[in-house]
């Protein structure tokens, strides 16, 4: 239970850090959470929260932040589900 908790602390703070990312600084130290939450509890893996944070993350990672949120913004409409970088 100690793992898990600690897992999805991790989690929320990847969050933050995607929704508050100014620099390239910023979706490295979210990427570094998220894979501190995934190591420390591996079936966290599994949830629909950690795989939106993890394509969020590959979003960033290949577009510009502007881009990417525009990107999952009309992939959410288009899914009638609302993600954003809004955790």
């Amino acid at each position: 239970l100690k793992n898990q908790n600690l897992a999805h602390l991790y989690q929320y703070l990847t969050g933050l850090y995607l929704k508050h990312a100014a620099n390239h600084n910023d979706v490295k130290q979210a990427r570094q959470m998220l894979c501190q939450a995934i190591r420390i509890y591996p079936k966290t893996l599994l949830g629909n929260r950690t795989q939106i944070l993890v394509f969020k993350l590959l979003l960033v990672k290949c577009f510009s932040y502007k881009l990417a949120n525009y990107l999952l913004i009309s992939i959410s409409e288009k899914r009638s589900t609302k993600v954003s970088f809004n955790y």
